[in-house]
């Protein structure tokens, strides 16, 4: 190999922002370790320099390197961002680099996005309770094979305790993919009995040998925050991907109720824009005193608008508290037995909202549904539309 970049971003909310990039040149396997090594290290090294209200690490590799020194360091209430594409703890086949990074067991399966994110995220809450903290999931989305993770984190042993007993064990089924997070038990093992009756299905009734799983221990708690993502649209409405992107997800995290806090944020972002449209004019037309005047009185009409704005989110999101279903199906796995095709994502969303069950579209896979109805529920409810 010639030459070869690599980078990480460490950013500081306030008046610096740290970046440190390192250009590397291969001539012998022996020299390029001692060159990864010396550039890990600097990136160590910048992090334990201050605290920081905001970092944000952009790697290749596991990002589980970094978690001790980023929440040692981070302030209260800081936010960590993590970036991590090409994980071979994540994506690779065999579990043992996600045992040995992450410090859980997962296994090939449908929903294996999820499932990647709440393994990193567990092993997030538990690095940082080591320093008495805890997390708070606010975005969690993965595209194609790279996961981006925001946290934020709080101070307090009392809440690194309520946070670690949101790390659980899931039983997952190996035959029909079916699964649930098992309770805490007060630490008693639960039996295989116990653990098959938690699952909605009886395969181990008509399978040969072992067909439950235990994968984890996995974060159990909501992996997004809806206040947050409708916070961001208004700064990023000038991609309409992005914009669309974020509007499904706000769906995902159980914020269809929410609708008028959405049209809120476009209705205050136009807004904005005819105040400033017109504060333009008022240049022209009006002497400087008067300007000055306008201006003050559209700061502290802009601050108040906000105020009410976020007013109203927290609000909505008290009152839709329970979070989103965990996991999802995948319609084409499946499908009722002898099924030709299967109908549009949209119509089976409906189906199952006819029927009383939460539902919608997940970014995971565009082809599976998130619902808290059960596998034998999901089949009862294919088969009436198909």
């Amino acid at each position: 190999m010639d030459s070869e970049e690599s980078g990480k971003w460490i950013n500081a909310y306030g008046s610096s922002v740290n970046v440190i990039e390192s250009k590397l040149q291969y001539s012998s396997p022996a020299e390029s370790d001692s060159n990864v090594l010396r550039s890990i290290e600097s990136s160590y090294a910048l992090i334990e320099k201050t605290d920081f209200n905001f970092i944000y690490v952009e790697c290749t590799t596991e990002g589980s390197s970094y978690f001790d020194c980023v929440f040692r360091k981070i302030a209260r209430n800081g936010v960590f961002a993590l970036s991590t594409s090409d994980d071979p703890a994540l994506y690779g086949r065999p579990a043992e680099p996600a045992l040995r990074c992450y410090g859980g067991l997962i296994s090939r399966t449908f929903y294996a996005p999820e499932l990647a994110v709440r393994l990193v995220a567990a092993a997030m809450a538990r690095s940082a309770a080591r320093f008495s903290k805890s997390i708070e999931v606010l975005l969690a989305v993965t595209v194609k094979n790279a996961i981006t993770i925001i946290v934020k984190v709080k101070k307090g042993a009392d809440s690194a305790i309520k946070c670690l007993k949101k790390i659980k064990l899931l039983a997952h089924c190996s035959v029909c993919e079916e699964r649930c997070f098992l309770p805490d038990n007060d630490g008693y093992i639960l039996s295989r009995e116990e653990v098959q009756s938690y699952l909605s299905c009886d395969c181990n009734s008509h399978s040969v040998g072992r067909t439950v799983l235990g994968l984890g221990p996995l974060w159990a708690d909501a992996i997004g925050s809806p206040s947050f993502v409708a916070l961001l649209l208004p700064h990023l409405s000038h991609s309409l991907h992005l914009t669309t992107f974020l509007q499904d997800l706000l769906s995902e995290l159980g914020c269809s109720s929410c609708n008028s806090v959405k049209e809120d944020i476009l209705s205050n972002k136009n807004s904005n824009a005819e105040n400033q449209e017109q504060k333009k004019e008022d240049i022209k037309e009006t002497v400087n005193k008067n300007f000055i005047q306008s201006n003050n009185s559209l700061k502290r009409k802009t601050e108040t608008d906000l105020c009410d704005l976020k007013n109203k989110i927290n609000k909505c999101e008290n009152n839709g508290s329970e979070p989103a279903p965990q996991f999802y199906y995948n319609l084409h796995k499946h499908k009722p037995k002898g099924a030709q095709k299967l109908l549009k994502v949209e119509k089976i969303i409906e189906s199952l909202h006819q029927s009383g069950f939460r539902a919608s579209r997940t970014h995971f896979d565009r082809a599976a549904v998130k619902t808290d109805a059960t596998l034998k529920q999901l089949h009862s409810v294919l088969s009436q539309v198909i």
